[in-house]
């Protein structure tokens, strides 16, 4: 069995970490279609966003996540 990666914070304050993706192997078009899941509809709207344990976890800004 082997360690789970630490989490990687791919986005703050709405902007995308592009080079925190290419670590996890995630492009931008990845990363939307996991906000629309979300029924986020703009990155904007998210404070944070941490990849771990092959999931995305979202803070919203109005703190709905």
């Amino acid at each position: 069995m082997h360690e789970p990666l630490p989490s990687v914070i791919i986005l703050v304050n709405g902007e995308i970490l592009v080079s925190e993706l290419e670590k996890i192997n995630k492009s931008k078009e990845w990363l939307e279609t996991e906000l629309k899941k979300q029924n986020v509809n703009d990155s904007q709207e998210v404070f944070l966003a941490e990849y771990w344990n092959n999931k995305v976890k979202f803070v919203l800004k109005s703190n709905k996540a």
